[in-house]
């Protein structure tokens, strides 16, 4: 029997953006996942903004990431709660789907070295397990300099980047609004 692949995309989608709706079509196209996951982050002490209004945050991915495909899943269990770490939410789908990859979607700026050398997922809850224990699956995003890569990734070939971040979306909100 082959090996089902589930690609599990996780993020605080704040707000969902063009860049990300791009990647879950790139990864329900990619012949490689048999399985795609998208799931918002719970709450967040370093995003104050994703605990306001959890309702509205939902109903806008649900308006952008509400494809229609038997094997894609987007579950917003654990929004109201406080977020789970990476490495956690990663044992749980192993858990939950024995003898099956599960692989992290993630952009190349996760792995951007910081300044002791070492990348931003390092320094996550179990970051340096999770570096070495689990599969990337990786996005282009630009960064400075050469990236601090784990040793279980592939890249997301002719994919073309979508230069916007939510970040960059709420800073033009921002500005718009106060200018």
């Amino acid at each position: 029997m082959d090996v089902v692949r589930i690609a599990f995309y996780g993020g605080s989608f704040n707000p969902p953006s063009m860049a990300h709706q791009a990647i879950i079509e790139y990864l329900l196209e990619d012949q490689f996942f048999q399985r795609v996951i998208v799931k918002p982050c719970g709450m967040r002490n370093d995003k104050a903004a994703l605990n306001h209004n959890v309702m509205l945050r939902r109903n806008l991915i649900r308006s952008k990431f509400g494809f229609s495909d038997p094997h894609y899943q987007l579950d917003f269990s654990g929004m109201e709660q406080p977020m789970l770490a990476t490495w956690e939410e990663w044992k749980l789908l192993k858990q939950a789907h024995p003898g099956h990859e599960i692989w992290l979607v993630c952009g190349m700026d996760l792995f951007e070295k910081r300044d002791d050398g070492t990348s931003q997922i390092r320094h996550w809850i179990e970051g340096e397990r999770l570096f070495l224990e689990a599969s990337f699956y990786v996005f282009p995003r630009k960064i400075r300099g050469e990236p601090d890569l784990p040793p279980h990734l592939r890249w997301a070939e002719n994919f073309k980047e979508i230069d916007i971040s939510s970040t960059q979306l709420r800073e033009r909100c921002s500005r718009s609004i106060h200018s």
